[in-house]
C-alpha cells in the first residue's frame, strides 16, 4: 500500500522586508476595536479601585547598639 502525499509550500514572496504602512494602516482600520477593548480595561480597573477594601501595611526595625 502506497499512498503519495502532496506537499504544500508556502508561497515565497522575495522580500522578508516587513510593509509599516500596511501595519499602520491595518491599525488605524481597527481603531474602534482598539479604543473599545482600553476603555473596558480602564473601566474595569477603575470600578477595582473604588470598590476593593485598602490594605495598609507598615514594618518598622529598630536597631539599637
Amino acid at each position: 500500500m502506497t499512498e503519495k502525499v502532496k506537499q504544500h509550500a508556502a508561497p515565497v514572496t522575495g522580500s522578508d522586508e516587513i510593509d509599516i504602512g500596511r501595519l499602520v494602516g491595518t491599525v488605524i482600520e481597527a481603531r474602534w476595536w482598539v479604543i473599545g477593548i482600553t476603555a473596558v480595561f480602564a473601566l474595569c480597573a477603575v470600578v477595582y479601585t473604588f470598590f476593593a477594601t485598602p490594605i495598609y501595611s507598615a514594618d518598622a526595625l529598630v536597631q539599637i547598639e
